[in-house]
């Protein structure tokens, strides 16, 4: 299983891949939205699309990814 490695102001903490439904932008920053929290951090669309190039997430519209994993 994938890890993906995020920072904040709290520090840097680690999201399993499969846990994250959607990545929304927000301005300067990156919500990375699971069952159980959202993580903010700062970030780029565009540097987290190409993160996410070899992994089941689509851009559904403008500034939001979603993992396809999820989709019904």
């Amino acid at each position: 299983e994938q890890d993906i490695l995020l920072s904040n102001k709290e520090g840097i903490f680690r999201i399993h891949v499969s846990n994250i439904l959607y990545i929304e932008k927000d301005r300067d920053y990156l919500c990375f939205h699971t069952n159980q929290e959202c993580s903010r951090t700062r970030g780029s669309m565009k540097d987290i699309k190409e993160k996410m190039d070899i992994l089941p997430f689509s851009e559904c519209t403008s500034g939001c990814l979603i993992n396809l994993n999820y989709v019904k």
